[in-house]
């Protein structure tokens, strides 16, 4: 659940104590954040110019050319476990982060994230929503683990090993991940400038699907982000390369997002996250998993001649929704699990594509009969 791996790595810095001779973060600066209610206005882009610039010590980074764009809502509420509706499921858990995000599905989708913190690491132990009243649970198995406390300097690998089960159907995805925390510094985004870390994280996602007892063929994704935090707000920006990038200085992103204005109320934080305006988006279907249809919707910054396609995980094309010429804005499919032929498909994992005159982006879908 790599969306969601993300959201984990930035609320580990929501605060940093930084004193720039000895950069430290401890676990009592993220359990701290109980209680606290943050709102987010959220987009993604494709194929952006970037500059991620150097690592190392005192360095500027400018993300200022980020300027405003549409935006999405959502909401990250930090608390404890009590009261909190999956604790039986996660008994170890101390810490709880409530995500409610238009980005999953119709805009009312919310799932919930567990960790265990203690002052030597912080542990994700899993994820639970509801999916048309039936609780999901995403259990970490393998432990994705972050040491405490964090310095410039610091160094480690995760495997994180996410498990998701529904009814007969069950998906494994296993992320390998180097991180290091690899420059300290300013950033200059349109909020402002803020002192810093930059998180830096190699990953590679490796998917296999079990239905029936057979393994469907496993599907490979590896890429390179980075984060830079601070104490001030739930993050300052991230940005994400291209699917299979390995040039650590990659000027071309596949996700940016950047801090745009800062409010605060008593014990909680309105950030605006603004996008790169000439972008294009392809959204989590909803819902998901699904049986017997689901919708697909992606946004268009300009006019473009585009192909909306299904493939299986052998990369066989089975199915094409859309290939024409589009306005911009946003557009939404029904997809109801049939091949060109009007065949109905099994169960399993399914990619869908969208690709442009200078864009493509991919995401997953998982069916289930």
């Amino acid at each position: 659940m790599k969306r969601s791996y993300m959201i984990f790595t930035w609320i580990l810095f929501i605060s940093s104590s930084m004193v720039w001779s000895q950069i430290s973060y401890t676990h009592n600066d993220l359990l701290k954040f109980k209680g606290t209610t943050q709102t987010i206005f959220i987009q993604e882009s494709e194929n952006v110019n970037v500059n991620v610039g150097p690592a190392g010590e005192n360095k500027t980074w400018d993300f200022r050319s980020f300027t405003s764009g549409n935006s999405l809502q959502g909401t990250y509420e930090f608390l404890d476990t009590n009261g909190s509706p999956y604790k039986a499921q996660f008994p170890q858990a101390n810490f709880v982060m409530k995500i409610t995000s238009p980005q999953f599905g119709d805009g009312s989708g919310m799932f919930y994230s567990y960790m265990n913190v203690q002052p030597d690491q912080v542990e994700t132990l899993g994820y639970a929503y509801d999916q048309n009243g039936t609780p999901v649970i995403e259990t970490d198995t393998a432990g994705d683990r972050v040491p405490m406390p964090l310095n410039y300097g610091t160094t480690w690998n995760t495997t994180a090993v996410d498990t998701f089960e529904f009814g007969g159907f069950r998906t494994i995805d296993e992320t390998t991940t180097n991180n290091i925390i690899d420059g300290w510094g300013t950033l200059r985004v349109p909020a402002g400038d803020f002192e810093c870390l930059r998180w830096k994280q190699e990953s590679t996602t490796v998917t296999k699907t079990v239905v029936g007892g057979q393994v469907v063929p496993t599907l490979t994704i590896s890429d390179i982000t980075y984060n830079w935090i601070s104490k001030e707000s739930f993050y300052l920006a991230t940005v994400t390369s291209l699917e299979n990038e390995t040039n650590p200085d990659f000027t071309i992103a596949s996700y940016v997002e950047v801090l745009g204005s800062v409010t605060t109320a008593v014990d909680k934080k309105q950030l605006t996250i603004e996008k790169q305006p000439d972008s294009f988006d392809l959204m989590q279907n909803y819902p998901n998993p699904f049986n017997p249809e689901t919708e697909i919707r992606f946004y268009l910054a300009h006019a473009d001649r585009v192909a909306l396609e299904i493939f299986n995980v052998q990369g066989k094309k089975i199915a094409t929704l859309i290939q024409e010429a589009l306005p911009s804005g946003v557009h939404a499919v029904t997809w109801t699990a049939r091949d060109n032929q009007g065949n109905p498909l099994p169960s399993g994992i399914y990619i869908y594509t969208l690709t442009g005159t200078y864009f493509s982006k991919m995401q997953k879908m998982t069916l289930i009969r």
